[in-house]
């Protein structure tokens, strides 16, 4: 595993493709979470965010594909939690 010194070069080198489907894998293994924080706080957008995903994931698939990744950001922007900055720790409001 990579971390800190090597970590950040080899994600510099990445070509853009790489970086997009990186920080897929993220939203996608953030998503669990996120369902949590929705079930916890009661609030709307597990189906939205998963549709948003597919989409970004159909993007990744087929190059050929007609996929608008500005829409499926638009989903998913409002559904993120606001943070408010204490002293010690980041808490969504």
């Amino acid at each position: 595993m990579i971390f800190g010194e090597r970590f950040y070069p080899t994600l510099q080198k990445m070509p853009p493709w790489r970086h997009s489907l990186f920080a897929l894998a993220l939203a996608t293994r953030a998503y669990p979470n996120f369902a949590l924080w929705c079930d916890i706080k009661e609030q709307q957008g597990k189906r939205e965010y998963l549709h948003a995903l597919k989409q970004c994931w159909c993007f990744h698939y087929d190059k050929y594909n007609h996929v608008d990744l500005e829409a499926a950001y638009d989903i998913i922007e409002p559904l993120m939690p606001t943070l408010r900055v204490t002293p010690l720790l980041l808490m969504p409001q």
